[in-house]
């Protein structure tokens, strides 16, 4: 497709949270970077809805855009009087599952024929929606800006261990445990208990997703799950770790009741300014995927690589399923015994770890850069 003759238009509707707005960022400016004119949205969110002023709207139905894209949501504008706001201005859409994956359920309950293309990083996810109706959903996993990440290394390497995330403290999960009808949480007991047996168990199994298509209560079982769970994970390793080397963890206030000296808690940081710093002062950065992600890998594993710096992540199937062809292998670990056993060996081994570094680099730029992603949705929506 020549994007450049298309003089194509797309708005894009924001989206919040730590990682999605840079996200957004990054596929604006992929699209700019084809001479796409780009139109973002402006809309407040209050108590997790989305206002949207008369003015906003005007200007998108002004802007008559070719496409519309929402990442983290799924395009449902109930915002209008007779029902579904792009169908009645007849705006195609795309809808990017980058995070919550559960979201499209509610379009298999409406009219989506404007709906162009449902993209979901986890492939885990094709055949449920598919199943549902929501024959367009394609496999789109995540990707880098170069812009961003392809610089030159400055800054001395002061970290031997780096973590950026959160975790959750006891009230809130036990606030967030208690929206939950009592039958709900002894199934969401079970499920938590099969994810920490098994790391690359999928908590958002279909029988339960299909018998509850209701976002709101999806948003609160799986919620809580992934809080749970993710906090538990996230604890565990950085403890285990602890008892060799010192940890540098980046996040919020919470860690800080984990009163372990050879856990440094510093503030979290912000996404787009501050991690590209975080990546190069580390010796080695540390992944732990959301446990809802069941197949595919997060942003981390390419940003982290792209600014050529070393990362090492939990495993899942999509680092073979896009690099093996590449003859590359993205360092991973299995358990906490492994995960332990490779910090030793690459924290010893400077040369290796700057090979593989380097190595992965080259690939992620030449075949995983938001570019080449925006290309893909392009063909796919212009057809």
């Amino acid at each position: 497709m020549n994007a450049n003759q298309k003089k194509l238009k797309i708005a894009i509707f924001p989206s919040y949270g730590h990682v999605l707005p840079f996200i957004v960022d990054c596929i604006g400016k992929a699209l700019e970077e084809i001479s796409i004119t780009v139109h973002y949205v402006n809309y407040s969110i209050i108590n997790g809805e989305y206002i949207f002023t008369t003015e906003t709207l005007q200007d998108l139905i002004d802007f008559a855009p070719d496409f519309a894209f929402f990442l983290g949501q799924n395009g449902y504008l109930d915002i209008e009087e007779g029902g579904h706001f792009l169908h009645i201005h007849k705006i195609p859409y795309a809808a990017f599952l980058f995070d919550f994956p559960l979201r499209p359920l509610v379009l298999a309950n409406h009219r989506n024929e404007y709906l162009k293309a449902l993209f979901v990083w986890d492939r885990e996810y094709i055949s449920l929606f598919q199943s549902l109706g929501i024959k367009q959903t394609h496999y789109l996993p995540l990707a880098t800006l170069p812009s961003y990440f392809d610089q030159p290394r400055s800054e001395e390497q002061i970290y031997q261990v780096s973590f950026i995330g959160a975790i959750i403290d006891d009230n809130s999960l036990k606030a967030h445990q208690n929206k939950l009808p009592p039958g709900l949480r002894e199934q969401a007991d079970i499920l938590i208990k099969s994810k920490t047996k098994n790391n690359n168990f999928n908590i958002c199994i279909p029988e339960i997703i299909t018998n509850k298509n209701n976002e709101n209560y999806l948003r609160d079982f799986f919620g809580y799950i992934n809080a749970r769970h993710s906090s538990y994970y996230r604890k565990n390793l950085i403890y285990h770790i602890s008892r060799n080397h010192i940890v540098d963890v980046f996040g919020n206030k919470e860690w800080l009741a984990t009163d372990n000296r050879s856990i440094r808690v510093h503030p979290t940081i912000n996404y787009k300014k501050d991690i590209f710093s975080i990546y190069h002062q580390s010796k080695i950065n540390l992944n732990f995927s959301a446990s809802q992600l069941a197949s595919s890998i997060n942003q981390r594993v390419f940003d982290c690589f792209a600014s050529n710096s070393f990362l090492l992540t939990d495993d899942k199937s999509d680092l073979d399923y896009l690099f093996a062809q590449d003859d590359i292998r993205i360092p991973s670990f299995s358990s906490r015994s492994d995960l332990l056993d490779k910090i030793n060996y690459f924290l010893t081994h400077e040369n290796e770890r700057n090979e593989i570094s380097q190595t992965i680099k080259n690939v992620i730029i030449k075949k995983h850069t938001w570019l080449h992603r925006m290309e893909q949705v392009l063909d796919i929506i212009m057809k």
